[in-house]
């Protein structure tokens, strides 16, 4: 059987998350599917926390990294009051990461769905110990997530008919007071029959209703909040831009099995290849002052064009053959070089080590950066 080059959290980790949640929250609960919890999670935790607790929660998830050996090494604002972190930790050959998304009140689409003062208020235990929402809220918010993504699967409508069965009248009444009746009954008819094809075949029209119904945003943050949002996001992307120095021949097999194991961390991986036309050395010793200047301006329309919009979208770059010249370039090609682009992180194939052990410190390389900077953007303290 082949290892997972990455893998979720330990029941371990998960139950020191849910532990630290009820040690330092005046309320949370969780808000994604969780009959697994704390043995095992498939995806990223949805939680919601009181409004006052939410600022809190990069030195309280700094308190679980140190407890569990774990880094808190990405962090992005989705929303006015969401925000998803991803904690990671190499193992021999391996990534191992938990992903909590936190919100306090739930927004989608600039809009607030569920407010974090009601469902706290109304939460409830769960068999194994963690709080999470009533029926009628888990209900209401899974709905919405999944007509949002257009996906009523069979295990989403058995999800949802089994909420509605715990509490009807208060799944009808919630689903009364956002939706027309002429909405609202079949979607409640749905779930006490199982027959959820209706609608399936209404599920986009469905979610326009929803948006209607749900407050949005202050104009305020419409107007500049938002765009604050995103331009920090142009001006300090969630991606990674990571160089492999070598031949192609010793390269390639690392730079995949690398971003593979880091994948699950970001929205998507792209590799290229460095190249005379893409990203030259331009602190080759042989290049001419007009030859170092078309490399110039090469180099930046290429990352601007192509490497720029993929870290603002939170991906992983890795790029191969990105070779060095052992002569020193002259003081011209310095100052380009300093002026151009380049990777956060440049690794070596280093054939003297073996290959487990070369990975292993190019993964925990890889999280140390991570974790500095997403420590320097919390404003927290790197250890």
């Amino acid at each position: 059987m082949v290892e997972p080059l990455a893998a979720f959290a330990s029941e371990a980790t998960i139950r020191a998350f849910l532990d630290v949640l009820e040690e330092q929250c005046t309320a949370y609960c969780i808000l994604s599917r969780c009959d697994d919890l704390p043995a095992q999670v498939h995806s990223d935790i949805d939680f919601m926390v009181s409004n006052e607790d939410y600022p809190r929660l990069p030195q309280i998830l700094q308190m679980l990294a140190r407890r569990t050996g774990f880094r808190i090494v990405r962090e992005r604002r989705h929303e006015k009051t969401g925000h998803r972190y991803d904690l990671a930790q190499a193992e021999p050959g391996r990534i191992s990461y938990l992903s909590p998304d936190a919100c306090s009140d739930y927004r989608r689409h600039g809009r607030c769905w569920l407010r974090a003062e009601h469902v706290l208020a109304h939460r409830r235990r769960h068999l194994n110990g963690f709080w999470i929402p009533r029926a009628a809220d888990q209900f209401l918010y899974y709905l919405v997530k999944r007509l949002e993504k257009q996906s009523l699967e069979t295990v989403h409508t058995n999800e949802l008919s089994r909420l509605f069965a715990e509490d009807p009248q208060g799944c009808a009444d919630a689903l009364a007071e956002r939706l027309s009746p002429a909405s609202a009954g079949p979607i409640a008819a749905a779930a006490r029959s199982g027959d959820w094809q209706a609608v399936r075949a209404g599920d986009r029209t469905l979610f326009q209703e929803f948006l209607k119904s749900a407050s949005s945003d202050s104009l305020a943050w419409r107007l500049v909040g938002n765009p604050l949002r995103l331009a920090r996001l142009w001006l300090r992307p969630t991606g990674l831009w990571v160089a492999f120095a070598g031949s192609p021949s010793t390269a390639s097999p690392d730079t995949k099995r690398y971003a593979d194991c880091l994948q699950a961390l970001f929205c998507g991986a792209q590799h290229f290849r460095a190249g005379p036309r893409f990203f030259s050395n331009l602190e080759n010793p042989a290049q001419s002052a007009p030859q170092l200047l078309r490399g110039w301006a090469d180099s930046l329309l290429a990352y601007f064009s192509r490497i720029r919009p993929l870290l603002t979208r939170s991906a992983l770059v890795v790029m191969e053959d990105a070779g060095a010249h052992s002569k020193q370039p002259g003081a011209f090609a310095r100052m380009l070089a300093a002026i151009t682009p380049r990777p956060e992180l440049i690794l070596t194939s280093d054939l003297s080590t073996p290959p487990a052990a070369a990975m292993h410190d190019s993964l925990n390389r890889t999280l140390d950066l991570l974790a500095k900077r997403t420590a320097k953007a919390l404003h927290l303290n790197h250890n």
